[in-house]
């Protein structure tokens, strides 16, 4: 036999069609995707650059006029040209001088603590206008007034407050009282502004009076809140997020990022970015933490990003940092739709390829296939006609070939059981002398009478109506499983589990003798309509091991059965005879179905050539 992997021509025409064309197909998307996808990664890298670049401007254009202002609040105040009982106008001139964003929420913008933890600060009102709060939480009794300010700038109300403020303790405050008179403004780093709660960076000095001790701290502060507005604008990519980070890499601020998501903590911050299904830029600060990279890939939820951090210079030690997370898909979205068109125009192309290839291939493997289906119910021992129409002689010559063949395996399953030929078959092996013991179920049956009956006919009469007899009980003998070993003149010899096991083997051999007794009725009803002879049976059953197998020469051979329980079984149908019982089976019969069938004691008799009494029942009916 060929141990080699065989294949239809049909679909090996196709395969090689489709398979080469696949590979060119794929060759060619693979080249132009790998070039893109560096042009891809270049652009989207330039572009991630071009807007940290372009935040760095709007914050430097932010930080520019504070440092400006610092640093001529600075001068003015070293020469003593200003005093620090100005401060609640010249914070104000301050305040309004610097470019502001409309948060809705109030902001310190500039202010004055002294050394006593007095304090004048102004604040930008969540309406736009200013404020100037004066405190003296020290004095007795303690001072705390606040002057409201018109969109002019003109104090049009006045009001007692209270506040619980001390700007000795603030950052700007700390950072800055360890400069001495005449160095730079300092920038703190990133720090919640008391008690409003806005993320803040601040630039402050200290201001020493002529005998150079210290008086106290002024300070101008920029809040992350407008800068989180114009992040919302700068937008990379549709589905792109915009971030600033602190010196240590934690989230201070994003795009429309609101004071209620500023006044949270960091672990607030990555849970509440989670919840709102951006755990991606959670992904991406954890990368870029552990490993600080300018430029990376990442892949979160799978889901492939693109993320850039660049800091922010220019802001003394704050470290603030900008960073942009944007899906790769953003970028690649044009390679891939053009890919998925060359994959459409391909797969077209194939189709119908593969269409042409398939009409001009099934014309050659039509035939073909059809005598290979016809070899496979041959297989099966199914035998029957199947004339295949062909230009092609070789399979016309085929074919007639096959149809020999079956016509001859017809006329040789006549002669042997049928299951017997199916194994032979399927097995593929050669027939020799064999034979196992097994247990099976025997029946013999005989024809009543038969010899006085067939002197009374003429011989075609009677080969006619036992052809019919024996049409009837063939049939029931096979449907339940039976094979037929012989006909002995009007006897058949038939038995159950061999050559195909079947457990239930008794059963089935007492299902087909009750269906023999009722067809046997309707045919001898009929025949004696027709004035034709009944044919009373008699039918005996046993079950028991017996040798089944091949029996005979090396040139001759026959399927059979063989032992002491085939004359047991045989000797049953003379007992029927006697009792006048239709059915009679023996006692190892009732012990294996006496559930499934209802059985009548006859008598215990003795057996010629078996030494012993042996219980007779009658098969009655089923239970």
């Amino acid at each position: 036999m060929n141990s080699f992997r065989h294949f239809p021509l049909r679909i090996v025409l196709q395969s090689l069609f489709i398979s080469t064309f696949a590979i060119l197909v794929g060759i060619i998307i693979y080249l132009s995707s790998y070039e893109y996808s560096k042009s891809i990664a270049i652009f989207s890298k330039k572009l991630m650059a071009g807007s940290a670049t372009s935040v760095m401007l709007h914050l430097q254009s932010e930080i520019n006029p504070a440092q400006i202002l610092i640093n001529i609040s600075q001068s003015l105040m070293e020469n003593h040209m200003v005093h620090p009982d100005e401060m609640i106008d010249y914070t104000y001139y301050v305040a309004k001088n610097l470019h502001h964003y409309t948060s809705k929420v109030k902001t310190r913008v500039a202010g004055w603590g002294d050394t006593q933890g007095n304090s004048i600060e102004t604040l930008l009102e969540a309406d736009g206008t200013f404020s100037t709060v004066i405190l003296k939480p020290y004095a007795k009794p303690p001072i705390g007034i606040k002057l409201y300010r018109d969109h002019n700038g003109k104090i049009i109300k006045r009001e007692n407050i209270k506040q619980n403020f001390d700007p000795r303790i603030q950052p700007w405050y700390i950072a800055a009282q360890n400069y001495k008179q005449g160095q730079p403004a300092i920038w703190t780093e990133i720090f919640l502004s008391y008690p409003y709660k806005n993320s803040t960076i601040a630039t402050a000095f200290p201001v020493y009076n002529a005998q150079n001790i210290l008086q106290g701290v002024f300070e101008i502060e920029l809040k992350f809140l407008g800068l989180s507005n114009f992040l919302l604008s700068t937008e990379i990519t549709p589905n792109s997020e915009a971030l600033v980070l602190n010196n240590k890499n934690e989230l201070i601020g994003f795009a429309g990022m609101t004071k209620e998501f500023a006044n949270k903590s960091v672990d607030a911050k990555i849970e509440s970015l989670i919840t709102s299904g951006k755990g991606f830029v959670v992904d991406s600060l954890k990368l870029y933490d552990k490993n600080p990279n300018e430029y990376f890939r990442f892949i979160s939820n799978g889901n492939t990003y693109l993320a850039y951090f660049k800091p922010i210079p220019n802001i003394g030690y704050s470290g603030v940092k900008v960073g942009f997370i944007a899906p790769e898909n953003d970028f690649t979205g044009d390679l891939k739709r053009a890919n998925a068109y060359i994959i459409i125009a391909s797969l077209v192309i194939i189709i119908f390829g593969a269409l042409i290839i398939k009409l001009v291939s099934g014309r050659i493997s039509r035939s073909l296939n059809l005598l290979v289906k016809d070899t496979q119910r041959i297989k099966d021992f199914h035998l029957d006609n199947n004339h295949i129409k062909s230009y092609i002689s070789e399979i016309v010559f085929l074919n007639n070939s096959m149809e020999s063949m079956k016509s001859s395996l017809r006329a040789f399953k006549k002669f042997v059981p049928t299951n017997l030929v199916r194994q032979l078959i399927r097995k593929g092996e050669g027939v020799g002398i064999s034979g196992d013991s097994k247990n099976i179920t025997i029946c013999f049956t005989d024809i009543v009478n038969f010899t006085s009956i067939s002197e009374k006919m003429e011989p075609k009469e009677l080969l006619n109506q036992l052809g019919e007899y024996f049409e009837e009980l063939t049939n029931i003998i096979s449907k339940e499983q039976g094979t037929i070993d012989k006909y002995i003149g009007d006897s058949i010899m038939a038995f159950w589990g061999a050559p195909i096991t079947d457990k239930k083997h008794c059963f089935h051999a007492c299902e087909a003798a009750l269906k023999f007794k009722a067809s046997l009725e309707k045919l001898n009803a009929n025949w004696e309509k027709q004035k034709k002879p009944q044919l009373i049976t008699a039918i005996g059953i046993h079950t028991g091991n017996a040798i089944v197998g091949n029996i005979g020469s090396s040139t001759r051979l026959n399927y059979t059965v063989m032992g002491d329980n085939i004359n047991f079984t045989s000797r049953l149908v003379s007992q029927s005879k006697i009792y006048g019982a239709k059915i009679i089976v023996s006692e190892d019969v009732v012990n294996s179905v006496n559930k499934q069938f209802i059985f009548h004691f006859i008598d215990k008799v003795e057996v010629h050539g078996k030494a012993g009494i042996y219980p007779i029942y009658e098969l009655v009916s089923k239970a």
